[in-house]
């Protein structure tokens, strides 16, 4: 078997799942082709990768030259994403186009339901992917209509597309498309959790915070996290004495107006002693679950997302509660397996769950 693995992408989980991925199918015999915007940290891991399975694996430098965020709604992203598969189609022309099929582990990134069938026709390779965000479990969708280019219905049914995966019910997914001859796997989200002590972020967190009950929330640091939230609990329930706060990932300046990041700055450097802020992209996964191993409960309570994340495994992983919104897939989780507590989005209800 030989296949194609392709994600252009290194924000997030991105780097994390094209080299477990890759991992996956040579430890099944395959011989792999992995295409991707992979950094120091992973060339590294793919070299060893290369050396333990006898040169069944090259891997080549693939970057998604749009990057970014666009407005889905418009025409510019259609373009966008028919370039995206062209690319593909490119890359599977130059390397020869005996691939039993490509992997694509983040099928979401190339999904508009604006581009017709005819269009999929020009596809030289077959295809499966992980299907991360389902649309039809997303409860601020009323109707599909207004949202057609969320609608993998019509990429889902050609040809070219042979099988998915679904990090959430694959029952639902099979049944929502009327899938009667493709499958549909449920993959558990996974996580690379190998753990690098970074001694200054440890000695600082360590004196800081003098045995308080430490909070943490980890990631992107993006509206869509729940950040304001959270500081507005810690303001006005006024927690800089009882609580440390451990803040870390790459702050998204552009999802925030002036008014807000001064707001969320000015309750850091007032409090400077009741706070851990690294505001930056950590450098790998191994600083990341460092940091994650020095908190007492994950503050993972996002908004309006009803989808799965790799926070759950990760804290799962480090045996650290969760404090996620209610009424979302992630909060249906940690109910279930008593992972931690589910809010509603309110300070009163976040302050009840820290409590």
């Amino acid at each position: 078997m030989k296949v194609l693995v392709i994600d252009p992408f290194q924000t997030g989980h991105h780097l994390i799942y094209l080299y477990h991925i890759t991992e996956a199918f040579l430890k099944n015999g395959a011989t792999v082709v992995s295409a991707g915007n992979i950094n120091e940290e992973f060339e590294n891991k793919f070299e060893s990768l290369v050396r333990q399975y006898d040169n069944n694996l090259s891997y080549t430098k693939l970057v998604d030259k749009y990057g970014g965020y666009y407005d889905k709604s418009t025409s510019q992203y259609t373009e966008v994403i028919k370039e995206r598969w062209m690319v593909i189609n490119d890359l599977v022309d130059s390397l020869g186009s005996d691939f039993d099929f490509v992997f694509l582990p983040w099928i979401d990134s190339y999904i508009d339901g604006r581009i017709e069938s005819e269009f999929y026709n020009k596809l030289l390779f077959k295809w499966v992917g992980i299907y991360f965000q389902p649309y039809f479990i997303n409860k601020m969708i009323i109707s599909i209509d207004r949202y057609k280019f969320l609608d993998p219905s019509i990429l889902f049914a050609h040809k070219s597309c042979i099988g998915l995966g679904s990090l959430v019910d694959s029952d639902a997914v099979r049944e929502h498309f009327l899938f009667k001859d493709k499958p549909v796997y449920f993959i558990p989200d996974f996580a690379d959790m190998d753990i690098n002590e970074v001694k200054d972020f440890g000695e600082e967190i360590r004196l800081k915070s003098n045995n308080r009950f430490t909070l943490g929330i980890y990631g992107s640091l993006a509206k869509r996290k729940g950040i304001m939230q959270l500081f507005q609990t810690i303001e006005k329930y006024n927690l800089y004495d009882s609580c440390f706060f451990i803040v870390a990932g790459e702050f998204i300046d552009s999802d925030f107006s002036s008014k807000e990041r001064n707001y969320l700055l000015n309750i850091v450097n007032n409090n400077n002693e009741s706070f851990f802020f690294h505001p930056e992209r950590l450098d790998s996964e191994a600083e990341f679950n460092y940091l994650m191993s020095l908190c007492d409960v994950v503050f993972a309570a996002y908004k309006n997302f009803f989808y799965s994340s790799n926070m759950l495994i990760k804290s799962a992983s480090l045996n650290k509660p969760l404090i996620v919104t209610k009424n979302t897939y992630m909060g249906d989780e940690v109910e279930k397996y008593q992972l931690g507590l589910t809010v509603e989005m309110d300070e009163e209800k976040i302050f009840g769950a820290i409590k």
